[in-house]
């Protein structure tokens, strides 16, 4: 991971952190010194994260876990509320959760919903969040938004993923 996206930041807002890419970027970020705040839904996986990326950290008091449902804007903006009272801002903000329900064009609709929810409006809901204060706080900021490879070559099999992706 190149560390230059990192200068000149201080707090993270991961979102999809318990696992995979989420994962190692908040590992990265507290080896780097940065205040982290790993957000996933609850789960063992979670509680997992946090004691790996405290015990990456230089301060493990400076990493927290908030449990979060991105599809729900008001979550999101709880998870905003609760790093800027931590930290008192956020520098960096990684919109990287997804689901992977709904395989197959026949799934659920109730599948393709969660999907789309999750994917596509829990990007929207962290932005919308996040974004004015970052632009407010005059700092250098940065927002990832993690997408896919499926979302350009849309290959067969799994048509919800590569909608919203």
């Amino acid at each position: 991971m190149n560390d230059a996206i990192f200068v000149e930041v201080d707090v993270a807002v991961i979102t999809g952190a318990a696992l995979g890419i989420g994962r190692a970027t908040a590992l990265k970020c507290a080896g780097l010194g940065m205040g982290v705040v790993l957000a996933d839904l609850g789960s063992d996986d979670l509680d997992d994260a946090l004691l790996a990326v405290r015990a990456a950290a230089a301060d493990p008091a400076a990493v927290v876990a908030l449990p979060t449902d991105v599809a729900v804007a008001g979550e999101v903006d709880a998870l905003r509320d609760a790093a800027i009272e931590r930290f008192g801002r956020v520098d960096f903000l990684m919109n990287n959760a997804v689901t992977r329900v709904g395989r197959g064009m026949w799934a659920d609709l109730d599948e393709w919903r969660r999907a789309v929810d999750v994917n596509l409006w829990g990007v929207i809901h962290g932005v919308r969040a996040f974004a004015p204060g970052m632009i407010a706080s005059d700092r250098r900021a940065r927002i990832v938004n993690v997408g896919s490879k499926q979302g350009i070559t849309n290959p067969p099999g799994h048509p919800v993923y590569n909608l919203c992706k």
